[in-house]
């Protein structure tokens, strides 16, 4: 199972989130410049098309909902590649199903009842930002100056997005709260699937790889061997495991520190023989030899993994801003938001140098990913351009 390849399928979701987000709040400032030439009637005819405008955006949702839906079968579909390459294949130009257990069918269902759900709650915050907008501009801004105000909105409109406030009182984007969720959801449903998959081929232990740049608390229980407790064994195995004091595999991925299904997490369990963990070889060994070290473990590297995953995030944010810039730019045949478009160009720029200053930094150990710096090269990658066809006709055929 590759986690990586996991965390790539979520980055793509995120990536389009973020368009999503984009999307509905550019429609919010486009609605705003309407009626500025009668700038005495402006907040009255704004608040009189307040159906129409509401009508547009669930018209929007809609059309997101579908990206956002095919997006999220094709990431979910190759997710459970990683732990069953036999049930997917992917060719150089199409995602062919030939098997799909009933757990990943009930997670596609449950992934699409939650983006209708976060998606309607979308625009109607959309909504009701349009017209909090309307009422703070012209309760603050004389008639005169109502051009002024909303040109100077509209950047800020497209810079904050779309913000939820949840029933604890937090405010995060819409895009945050979406990519957190499926983050959880495929680290979870990964680990769970090889979990069973082992249990039904009879395997009963199972190493974790060691890496050099691992989270800090699971530096301890990385490298170390761990059994399946729904795995059929033996007396002599049972008695093995109760004398080494071996963890099973769910108490680490069910409760702390939620080892391989915390969102993040690179971890995996590798398969192992019962002949080669009773052999009295140690742990370590058999990970090493097992081709399953990845370096020695320091908390630094860690740090440095994390930064080259922020550089990533920033670059693809910065040059999402800049192309959403110049579509509106040509789409109102202004230039308006040129500076936006030149402030977003500087930043890509300077993340790339970050980029570049930190993978120099730390050469040996970091390795500089160009795909995983735009969006839709990542989609090129792990396949998810691709359509599928489904050969046990159990979904719907695209």
């Amino acid at each position: 199972m590759n986690k990586e390849r996991i965390d790539d399928l979520v980055d793509i979701l995120a990536a389009e989130y973020d368009r999503a987000e984009n999307t509905i709040a550019v429609r919010v400032q486009e609605e705003l410049f309407k009626y500025l030439d009668k700038p005495e009637e402006w907040a009255t005819m704004q608040y009189a098309s307040l159906n129409s405008f509401r009508k547009d955006v669930k018209r929007i949702a809609s059309e997101v909902l579908r990206k956002i839906d095919a997006k999220t079968e094709k990431a979910i579909i190759l997710s459970y590649r990683e732990t069953a390459k036999d049930a997917i294949e992917v060719t150089e130009r199409e995602i062919i199903v030939k098997k799909l257990p009933e757990s990943v069918r009930a997670d596609l269902a449950d992934a699409k009842r939650w983006n209708a759900e976060k998606v309607a709650l979308l625009a109607n915050v959309a909504v009701n930002n349009k017209n909090s907008t309307v009422r703070f501009i012209s309760q603050t801004s004389r008639v005169d100056e109502l051009y002024d105000a909303v040109k100077r909105q509209m950047p800020k409109g497209i810079e904050n997005g779309v913000r939820v406030t949840y029933s604890d009182g937090s405010s995060r984007s819409w895009r945050s709260y979406m990519e957190m969720n499926i983050r959880t959801t495929l680290s979870q449903e990964a680990t769970e699937l090889q979990i069973e998959a082992g249990r039904d081929a009879g395997i009963v232990f199972y190493c974790c790889d060691e890496f050099a740049d691992c989270a800090p608390d699971h530096a301890d229980y990385q490298g170390k061997i761990y059994y399946n407790a729904e795995s059929e064994m033996s007396d002599e195995i049972r008695a093995f495991i109760e004398e080494e004091g071996l963890l099973s595999m769910q108490e680490v991925v069910n409760g702390e520190p939620y080892l391989t299904s915390r969102p993040n997490c690179r971890h995996n369990f590798h398969a192992l023989t019962v002949e080669e963990v009773m052999s009295g070889k140690s742990a370590s060994k058999i990970v090493e030899d097992n081709g399953y070290k990845f370096g020695d473990y320091e908390e630094k590297n860690y740090r440095a993994l994390q930064q080259q995953r922020l550089n990533e995030r920033m670059i693809r944010k910065y040059k999402l801003r800049s192309e959403t810039a110049s579509k509106i730019n040509g789409e109102t045949s202004t230039r308006i938001m040129s500076p936006q478009r030149e402030a977003a160009d500087r930043k890509v720029r300077e993340w790339q140098k970050r980029q570049r200053d930190l993978i120099r930094e730390n050469k040996g150990i970091l390795e500089r990913n160009y795909a995983r710096e735009n969006a839709k090269l990542m989609a090129e990658d792990v396949g998810v351009k691709y359509d599928y066809k489904v050969v046990d006709g159990e979904l719907e055929k695209k």
